[in-house]
């Protein structure tokens, strides 16, 4: 696996994902660039897949339970569930959310030195509709 896999478009990524790590291959969509190239370097780091270390990983947390637990699986109709979304985000908008994200990116852009510390695809800026509402 290559250091400079940002040169490398997604299909390059994911064609070589699915030779090393099948499995997760299998998971993962081929344009999802970021989880590909996760388990790219994971694999290039430690030699090993990321499909291994994720199944060894749920092994040993239902053995090394700190807790009992119960977990509640909630249904929703999909209709019904949209529905609160949208009043949920237009209650957020109604809020402040776009001024808020707008204050945050004008304050991530630049430190004091002006050197960039916000990235585009790191913290913050890579929730779900910060892009979308600046």
């Amino acid at each position: 696996v290559p250091r400079n896999l940002e040169k490398l478009d997604s299909e390059a990524l994911y064609k070589m994902l699915k030779k090393l790590d099948p499995l997760m291959a299998n998971r993962l969509h081929p344009n999802d660039t970021r989880k590909v190239k996760r388990a790219l370097i994971v694999y290039r780091d430690s030699g090993r897949k990321l499909s291994d270390v994720l199944s060894e990983k749920r092994e040993t947390a239902y053995q090394k339970a700190t807790y009992d637990a119960c977990i509640f699986w909630l249904r929703c109709d999909k209709k019904v569930l949209s529905q609160r979304l949208d009043r949920r985000v237009d209650r957020m908008v109604e809020a402040g959310l776009v001024e808020e994200c707008q204050c945050l990116y004008k304050q991530l852009k630049e430190d004091r030195d002006g050197k960039l510390i916000l990235r585009e695809r790191k913290g913050v800026a890579q929730s779900i509709g910060f892009k979308q509402l600046l």
